[in-house]
């Protein structure tokens, strides 16, 4: 091994997770030791899925050789708590960090930690921050921004909040720093106004990139002045149309434009045509996926066929090479119209109700790879009417057997899915329909959210997908009654070749006894969620949780054992 080229290494090193290269390699010798700091220079060091071991490596040996990190905490993998995070993980130890992914991070005293750290980070080019919740802590929120805009070298910065029933324009932050190195900012979920547009980009003058989602708000003003800055903007907009204009107009110098919106049904072909050839004739790209309103007594598809038509020139088709579908109901109620250009934009495909009958018009002549960056769809709310569309590179599917015939011409095949949530809404389903979750090759995930309990065992036993690592039938019954696994139904389950083959395990349980039955017959099991019928706790008392208390005294010292704040009082239970 000696003589191996450290090039050929550093090459078969791009093939390994964080884990399995620091496991192997970390302690053959020094040169391997070395490759590996060099490895980490040029490609990015992911510690998601590490252990805790692994954390401190990156920690203690090769913190200062790391330019690409990648920080999550999940659940699914102990090292990556909070506790062991605030104890053992120091960003300023990174001296040599350039680009810094932070994701789910929950903890508020985690947050204390990082912005604290964040500052001694002088190297630092790009952060992405993905899945916070700090909906609640405006302060937090505001520190958090006002430090990342104080960065001296941040030129790029990602930043997406967890979803909230409370989120409202009023939660956009306080900005009164100014960054003269941010280049590209993206805040997909923060909802802003104009009022908020205006101070992000008076605080960030070099901004070039900027992706929004904003509103109308009462109160809001106008921009009366020129934004020269931005070249490429990445809006999500519910409003008027002439807030939307005013906002296109103020974007002097704008060449990039994808747009997702919900508007008003009106002849928009023309007055898109009239914006950009009187205000953005240096516009280069326009992508967009708009529903539309429409009202009572409209003729829908009237409208719509009048909608697609005024796309149908010179201008959008000659000069600009820009192509449009539109979809509605055949309905004449207040209905549903969806128009976007072609191919589509977005990495999910809208919703509509399965049993809508849907119309569609293109002004487009090839439709070959028109949605190839769809990768989650929801069939079950796919319409019934088939539509000339077809989705080859899915991720994510949520499906309910049994399937129509036109399954296999939308989804031509599953070479790509790693996730796939079902629905069984009959009580006897054949092989063949269940064969179709076998010919995933890399499905990595199966959700089961109902299925009839009478046929739970003959259902495992006929999935028989090699690549399934992730099982979660933590769902209902067909009767909408809550899955619950008795004694019985455990020992059936845990010898089916999909229970021998599952890493991580989500199931709802009668009693805490028939935990040991799961964890003595399924051998490569790394972590069961579990929540039980008999535990009185639902995750938020503040009494002493006998209940935990005897479960975790009952395993084994070596496994990690702990109770969720949150979903139903939870408890996972960490394989070791």
């Amino acid at each position: 091994m000696q003589d191996f080229p450290g090039e050929l290494w550093l090459m078969i090193f791009k093939y390994l997770s964080t884990e399995d290269l620091l496991h192997t390699f970390h302690s053959l010798n020094q040169r391997h030791r070395n490759l590996i700091a060099e490895h980490f220079q040029y490609n990015a060091v992911n510690l998601r899925s590490t252990s805790e071991s692994s954390c401190h490596l990156c920690c203690s040996y090769y913190s200062s050789s790391i330019r690409k990190l990648r920080l999550c905490q999940s659940f699914d993998y102990p090292s990556q708590t909070s506790s062991f995070l605030i104890q053992h993980f120091h960003l300023n130890r990174f001296t040599s960090l350039q680009s810094l992914s932070l994701e789910h991070i929950e903890s508020s005293t985690m947050w204390q930690e990082i912005l604290s750290q964040i500052n001694e980070l002088q190297n630092l080019t790009h952060l992405c921050i993905r899945q916070v919740n700090v909906y609640n802590n405006r302060e937090t929120l505001n520190s958090m921004f006002n430090q990342l805009w104080s960065l001296p070298k941040l030129i790029y910065v990602y930043f997406d909040l967890k979803h909230s029933k409370e989120k409202s324009s009023e939660q956009f932050p306080a900005l009164n720093t100014i960054s003269l190195s941010l280049k590209h900012v993206e805040l997909p979920s923060l909802t802003c106004n104009l009022n908020d547009v205006h101070i992000i980009c008076h605080h960030t003058p070099c901004l070039e990139i900027l992706s929004l989602n904003c509103v109308n708000s009462v109160g809001s003003q106008l921009i009366q002045y020129e934004i020269g800055q931005i070249k490429k903007f990445r809006l999500v907009f519910n409003g008027e149309w002439s807030v939307l204009i005013n906002l296109l107009q103020s974007m002097t110098n704008l060449e990039h434009f994808i747009l997702t919106a919900t508007l008003p049904i009106s002849d928009d072909g023309h007055r898109w045509r009239r914006l950009i050839s009187e205000h953005r004739p240096n516009l280069k790209v326009f992508q967009f996926v708009i529903h539309y309103q429409t009202v009572e007594r409209q003729n829908t598809s009237v409208l719509a066929t009048r909608l697609v038509n005024s796309f149908n020139n010179a201008f959008w088709l000659t000069e600009h090479h820009w192509c449009v579908r539109c979809d509605w109901q055949r309905l004449n109620a207040p209905n549903y119209v969806c128009l976007y250009t072609l191919p589509y934009i977005l990495d999910q495909f809208y919703e509509c109700a399965s049993n809508v009958l849907l119309e569609s018009q293109t002004t487009c002549v090839q439709n070959h790879q028109s949605y190839d960056r769809v990768n989650s769809l929801n069939y079950s709310y796919f319409p019934t009417v088939s539509l000339p569309i077809s989705f080859s590179t899915l991720k994510t599917l949520v499906l309910t057997l049994p399937i129509d015939n036109r399954f296999q011409t939308v989804i031509p095949n599953l070479n790509e899915l790693r996730h796939i949530q079902l629905y069984i809404e009959e009580n006897e389903i054949d092989d063949q329909r269940l064969n179709l979750l076998n010919t995933a090759p890399c499905l990595y995930k199966l959700t089961l959210k109902k299925w009839p309990s009478s046929t739970t065992c003959e259902v495992y036993e006929r999935i028989t997908n090699a690549s399934i690592r992730k099982l979660d039938l933590y769902g209902t019954s067909s009767t909408n009654c809550l899955q619950c696994f008795d004694y019985k139904r455990c020992e059936a389950f845990s010898r089916t070749t999909l229970a021998q083959q599952c890493e991580k395990l989500t199931i709802r349980l009668e009693t805490h006894e028939d935990i040991s039955v799961l964890l003595s017959n399924m051998k490569n099991l790394r972590l069961l969620v579990v929540r039980c019928a008999n535990d009185p706790c639902s995750g938020e008392s503040e009494f002493p949780d006998k209940f935990f208390q005897q479960i975790k005294s009952q395993l084994p010292s070596t496994y990690i054992v702990f109770r969720e704040a949150r979903s139903f009082g939870k408890i996972r239970i960490w394989i070791q």
